[in-house]
């Protein structure tokens, strides 16, 4: 069984972070509200200082967090630079007085095992920090130790953890994450790449390659669509999946 072998129908709603449109993204109660609204959840893995995988979009903390009110946190407030427990002292959702602690990979997991849903795991592209190395099998064996390897698509546009993901445990479902332009020859490459799936931006649908890609199983999901024109156009054009920031809008 695969990631896709969870679903039983076209046409699926993928909540982007979580139900961001009511909870702040990437936190517990961005998950937790995004169950029934949607087929999967998607959501970004990086790296605390002392290599604790925890959900985060951005390489800083400022945007989503109230790292810049604190003592003890500094400008560029890089991730990376704290330890898993100082973290914690932060409030992941800046809208609200309610805090929200930045989750780990590890709980996010068991949280949507227990509520059977499939999820994407996005892992940043982390080339230019000391997690490089270490942050595809980091994520992959979490991924199998909460028994989540059948419901999860692992994507990321660093292509290479893809590669490394298939080695570590070949049965993963895999997708590929681009923007801006296709690769050349893009069948071609994403079959030695051996994803099963094409996350790409918006802007590039184009009709020809994505039925040439279903013609040889490999499925296209895109981001970020957050209107229901984008959304007949998309599915229209013959996209898998499509990722949203407002569930509310696009109802399953």
């Amino acid at each position: 069984m695969s990631f896709w072998d969870n679903f039983h129908k076209d046409h699926l709603i993928a909540a982007h972070r979580g139900d961001r449109y009511t909870s702040a993204e990437n936190t517990m109660e961005a998950f937790e509200n995004s169950i029934g609204k949607c087929d999967f959840v998607e959501f970004d893995v990086g790296f605390s200082k002392d290599g604790v995988a925890v959900i985060l979009h951005d390489d800083t903390l400022e945007r989503t967090s109230d790292a810049d009110k604190l003592n003890g946190f500094y400008p560029p407030y890089n991730l990376y630079d704290y330890n898993y427990k100082q973290l914690l002292e932060l409030n992941m959702d800046k809208r609200s007085t309610k805090k929200q602690q930045i989750p780990t990979l590890k709980e996010t997991l068991l949280f949507f095992r227990s509520q059977n849903m499939p999820v994407n795991v996005e892992i940043k592209d982390l080339k230019k920090t000391k997690f490089d190395k270490i942050a595809t099998k980091v994520v992959t064996e979490t991924i199998k130790e909460c028994d989540m390897i059948e419901m999860t698509m692992l994507s990321s546009f660093n292509h290479n953890y893809l590669r490394e993901a298939k080695k570590i445990s070949p049965q993963i479902t895999t997708a590929a994450l681009q923007e801006k332009k296709h690769p050349k020859e893009c069948l071609k490459y994403l079959k030695e790449l051996n994803v099963s799936s094409y996350n790409i931006d918006k802007t590039i649908m184009d009709k020809k390659i994505i039925q040439e890609l279903k013609n040889e199983g490999i499925y296209t999901c895109v981001y970020t669509i957050n209107s229901q024109k984008e959304l007949k156009k998309a599915f229209s054009l013959g996209v898998e999946a499509v990722f949203t920031d407002y569930l509310e809008d696009m109802p399953l």
